[in-house]
């Protein structure tokens, strides 16, 4: 069960204070900054995520940090936090790992979605819960009709 805390940030104050949020809130918050970049098109070359160049964060992934901070901020949340969104199935590889392209699933918008318009907890079952867009909002139904 991933349960998801609602509390993520939408601006960082410092490097350091990103660093001491949990491994679960740090691929949160990269979670929610892909999406809100690639969520119309679902797909990003990950790769392409950590070009920075004169201190700019091109992405968006690191709202706050100064421009000292900024490549390793980056860097930081395209390691561990990366690795877990991907375990976690929110983004799955698209073609050979090592091209590094990626898909952002439905399982992934559903949690940004609650976490930016419910402010709810999410719960997910990963064996046994699919998750159903209808009429603008996701719900989770059983996989398997019987369960």
């Amino acid at each position: 069960m991933n349960s998801i805390s609602p509390n993520i940030p939408t601006v960082l104050p410092n490097l350091a204070w990103l660093e001491d949020l949990s491994l679960q809130e740090q691929g949160l918050f990269l979670l929610k900054r892909i999406v809100d970049s690639f969520g119309q098109v679902r797909r990003f070359w990950k790769e392409g995520l950590s070009w920075c160049m004169d201190g700019i964060d091109h992405f968006g992934l690191v709202p706050g940090l100064r421009n000292d901070e900024i490549r390793r901020g980056i860097d930081h949340l395209l390691d561990k936090p990366f690795d877990w969104n991907v375990r976690n199935g929110y983004f799955v590889a698209r073609g050979p790992e090592r091209d590094h392209f990626y898909a952002i699933t439905a399982k992934a918008l559903a949690v940004v979605d609650g976490l930016t318009h419910n402010g709810l907890t999410l719960e997910v079952d990963d064996e046994s819960m699919d998750i159903i867009r209808s009429q603008n909002w996701y719900r989770f139904a059983p996989k398997h009709g019987t369960e």
